[in-house]
């Protein structure tokens, strides 16, 4: 009986154990849950944050003084560090090394081409390289075209000789899609990019992967940057992905690179390109930083602790000699030339058709330029652009984003002239990118067909990397308006 009863007296105790044990779990869980109830106030706190540096930065675009300009753009860079951090998925996840290291290589790469004798040698070095380009693309579209190539590339484009711009463009990118394909099959681009990579990977403490993928971003376009890490793309995290879209639309390819370079030596002088290119070598780790800010990794990818070597080509694509890489490279060209005047008659011809509508349906003879001004003057005055080019600059910041970069750099070459050298500066560092609803579709559709299965991802990503791509942009011209 003694037995008989001590059971029970045991099984009460264990069944007390027992239900004390959900009582101890469901604390754990409240516990873990009080961080995110303590949070909720995070978003209001960055977003009067935000408010405040706008507020500050407008006061600052009222003066006269370049360099109260210069403190505005400083500013802006947590200004748009603030608007990463209102949309991220995840600010517990976000790793302070990686943003920071990040803002300093681009603090870095600014100071070497902005502020020192190198910098300066380089971009003169880079400025002869840059005439040769443009000088011989001259004339090979002279032998084709004739008299229709007559203008010189440093002769301005007359707003009536459409013809001129097409045959200029498209002769460039075939040049430059030639000479491209000769660097990769040389084994010269692949070093480079690695040596970026490397870089990135070592101190970001980012996958190799997206490091690979980063670096290539700037000097090849955004379907063919995922190409040197083919093996991989499927593998890739969620937070992988979205660094590797974002990077995409953050920089500008090589081959169109040229010719923007060509747009805006009005603006820029014979510097122009060297600063694209620094523009967008500062762009590929402030693409990383806006990635994982805004999506941070919460898996573990597979190159983390391993460098990527550049993916070979298929054997019926790779060339067999330097002749049939020079071939191939001016066929790649010639399609990239032909579909980007496509989608330049296509656009200016939208832009019309909605100035012709707004003209008609408001008072005052509103026109796309005018509304896209009038929405992003506020982020233009964030980034530190003076407030009575924040319209304009805003319009600019409408059109790449609506249409695309070319027709920005177009408008921005025109009025360029009518704006302070402090917001044409920023402008030509913050529009160097692809990130606009265009790239969105061919991003789809180049890094879809190298992993089907990723394409959910990627329509799901891809108006975030605009958003992304953006911010990357905008924060690489607050470098540049505040050390140029």
């Amino acid at each position: 009986m003694a037995k008989t009863t001590a059971k029970p007296k045991k099984t009460a105790k264990t069944t007390r154990s027992k239900a004390a044990k959900p009582a101890v779990k469901k604390t754990g869980a409240t516990g873990s849950s009080a961080p995110k109830a303590s949070r909720a106030w995070e978003p209001y706190a960055i977003g009067g944050a935000v408010l405040v540096i706008l507020g500050v930065n407008a006061l600052l675009g009222r003066s006269e003084s370049p360099w109260a300009w210069r403190v505005a753009s400083f500013l802006g860079i947590p200004f748009i560090l603030g608007l990463a951090l209102l949309i991220s998925r995840d600010r517990r996840r976000i790793q302070l090394r990686t943003v920071f290291v990040g803002l300093g290589l681009q603090l870095a790469v600014a100071i070497l081409a902005l502020l020192t004798p190198v910098g300066t040698a380089i971009f003169k070095v880079i400025a002869c390289v840059f005439d040769v380009i443009f000088t011989v693309s001259a004339e090979g579209a002279s032998f084709v075209f004739g008299p229709l190539s007559g203008l010189l590339p440093e002769s301005a484009f007359p707003a009536d000789n459409r013809v001129v711009l097409a045959v200029t463009l498209v002769s460039i990118i075939v040049f430059m899609g030639a000479v491209t394909r000769m660097l990769y099959h040389l084994g010269v681009m692949q070093l480079v990019v690695r040596a970026m990579a490397w870089l990135m990977r070592r101190v970001m403490r980012t996958s190799g992967a997206e490091s690979l993928s980063a670096g290539a971003n700037v000097f090849v376009g955004m379907v063919e940057a995922p190409l040197t890490i083919r093996p991989y793309v499927a593998g890739l995290t969620r937070s992988e992905l979205f660094c590797v879209m974002t990077a995409g639309m953050a920089t500008v390819a090589g081959s169109v690179l040229a010719f923007y370079a060509m747009l805006l030596k009005g603006v820029l002088g014979e510097a122009a390109a060297g600063h694209l290119l620094t523009a967008s070598i500062m762009s590929a780790p402030a693409a990383i930083v806006m990635a994982k800010i805004i999506i941070p990794e919460s898996d573990t990818p597979a190159t983390l602790d391993s460098d990527v070597v550049p993916a070979l080509e298929d054997e019926d694509e790779k060339p067999v000699n330097l002749m049939d890489a020079a071939a191939r490279g001016g066929l790649d060209g010639m399609k990239l030339g032909i579909s980007v005047v496509g989608l330049l008659i296509a656009f200016v011809a939208l832009v019309a058709l909605a100035n012709t509508i707004l003209s008609a349906a408001t008072v005052g003879h509103v026109t796309f330029d005018k509304l896209a001004g009038w929405l992003f003057s506020p982020v233009a005055a964030g980034i530190g652009v003076p407030l009575r080019d924040s319209v304009e600059a805003g319009g600019l910041m409408g059109t790449k984003t609506v249409l695309n970069e070319l027709l920005a750099y177009k408008d921005l070459a025109r009025v360029g002239a009518t704006m302070t050298p402090h917001s044409a500066r920023v402008m030509s560092y913050a529009l160097c990118g692809f990130a606009n609803f265009g790239s969105v579709a061919i991003m789809i559709a180049g890094i879809g067909g190298i992993a089907p299965k990723r394409r959910g991802d990627l329509a799901r990503l891809g108006l975030l990397s605009i958003v992304s791509g953006t911010l990357a942009a905008f924060m690489t011209g607050c470098w540049a308006g505040l050390l140029g």
